[in-house]
């Protein structure tokens, strides 16, 4: 079983948009023979910010995440490259990610508020 069909194993019985939104995703998976580096945090918290984003109430968020969220925009691939992930595997963890929490209705209710 790959990693990718592991974790979404895993999601699919444990997960919900607030877990997610307290632990993260990509910060969390392993790195074989690297040290995480803050830079690698950095762009692995992009990554699960935009997987928050595709659940955020406000419909211009989504859009813009789901835009994004793209396997051929240089910018996502940029992004997965410096968080030390394959490309591929991110979109089709955030794509498959995605599918299980719409199938169990989910909102997602923590967002950062501006004061």
């Amino acid at each position: 079983m790959s990693l990718s069909q592991q974790l979404i194993e895993e999601l699919s019985q444990t997960m919900s948009v607030d877990r997610l939104c307290k632990t993260g995703l990509f910060t969390k998976l392993p790195i074989e023979n690297l040290e995480l580096k803050p830079e690698i945090m950095l762009f692995r918290s992009v990554l699960d910010r935009a997987l928050l984003d595709t659940f955020h109430p406000n419909k211009k968020y989504r859009h813009l995440a789901n835009k994004w969220l793209d396997k051929d925009d240089e910018d996502f691939i940029e992004c997965c490259l410096m968080a030390e992930l394959d490309p591929k595997l991110v979109y089709d963890l955030f794509f498959e990610i995605r599918k299980v929490l719409k199938g169990k209705n989910a909102k997602f209710k923590h967002f950062n508020r501006s004061k």
